[in-house]
């Protein structure tokens, strides 16, 4: 597989002043959209047009993964990644020396992927959820879903789709080969979601970050509302890190789900469509200004 290397160095960081607080940028490289990003705990994995760019902190020339379409979502998993293509060209799968090592060819519109045993779970979009074998990505299983499915998330025995405007789904894949379905929550919009525990969190779009428990009668455990939209969240320790849209990226205290609160933020220059995190640094896809590295800074707060 080519690996291209682009010749460009990185933003200088004193060139653009945002509003912050403990958080600093450690790298940026704006030349590039980037819908998506992932990282391996070292490096970031970015998703744009071109394909998955690969950078790190310290590093001036990102590598170029190519690929046959624009790359909407990008995961790690395994020494993995998968690059979650446009329309209905499927997934490609590189490993760590950039080398195409598998692919996954479908109709439906894949959205999303992630991985729980030995299995992976697709979010399809109007197909709903697709389960494969981890290892091969062969089909085991389809479930249809009252919406649009565009997130997933799994954990152990249980997966999370968020459908959008619909809500989302809790399906129990014990038996992977017959998922059943738990429960749904369609009173607030999910733009994507993370169990956490009995508890799943939810990136709402305007509505904020939204705490659930589908045991309750009421579900909702706490809510918090944010600026701009959002996106995307994941989750480390007490923290959860959300994707916020033109509201930049929001640290949130999940210490106690009914208070949330936000410790951390960076109102970035672009548009804040992805984040991951391996503490100390946050990696944020921000849109039209490429990618990002940060640090979380809460470690030194006094």
């Amino acid at each position: 597989m080519e690996m291209t290397f682009l010749v460009l160095g990185q933003l200088s960081l004193g060139e653009t002043s945002v509003d912050s607080l403990y958080m600093r940028v450690r790298g940026a490289w704006p030349f590039f959209f980037a819908t998506s990003v992932a990282t391996d705990g070292k490096r970031a994995y970015a998703g744009a047009k071109e394909g998955v760019f690969v950078t790190r902190v310290r590093q001036e020339k990102p590598e170029l993964l190519k690929t046959p379409a624009r790359v909407m979502r990008v995961k790690y998993h395994g020494g993995l990644v998968y690059a979650v293509l446009s329309g209905t060209e499927g997934i490609q799968v590189f490993n760590k020396s950039g080398e195409a090592v598998n692919s996954y060819v479908s109709s439906a519109h894949c959205m999303d992927i992630d991985f729980s045993g030995n299995y992976g779970y697709i979010a399809a979009g109007g197909e709903g959820l697709t389960v494969v074998t981890k290892d091969e990505l062969e089909d085991v299983a389809y479930v249809a879903l009252p919406g649009f499915a565009q997130s997933v998330d799994a954990a152990g025995n249980y997966v999370v789709v968020s459908m959008g405007d619909k809500g989302i789904v809790l399906l129990d894949v014990s038996n992977p080969h017959s998922p059943k379905q738990l429960g749904v929550y369609d009173k607030i919009p999910a733009m994507d979601a993370v169990i956490v525990g009995k508890y799943i969190l939810v990136a709402a779009g305007r509505e904020g970050l939204v705490a659930l428990d589908l045991s309750r009668e009421d579900p909702v455990v706490g809510k918090l509302e944010l600026p701009g939209s959002a996106l995307r969240v994941k989750v480390q320790g007490k923290y959860a890190y959300v994707a916020c849209g033109k509201g930049g990226v929001r640290v949130v205290d999940i210490s106690n789900l009914a208070k949330m609160v936000v410790r951390a933020y960076y109102d970035t220059a672009g548009t804040t469509l992805d984040v991951d995190v391996a503490f100390p640094y946050v990696y944020v896809a921000d849109g039209q200004y490429g990618v990002v590295i940060m640090e979380n800074l809460l470690r030194y707060k006094r």
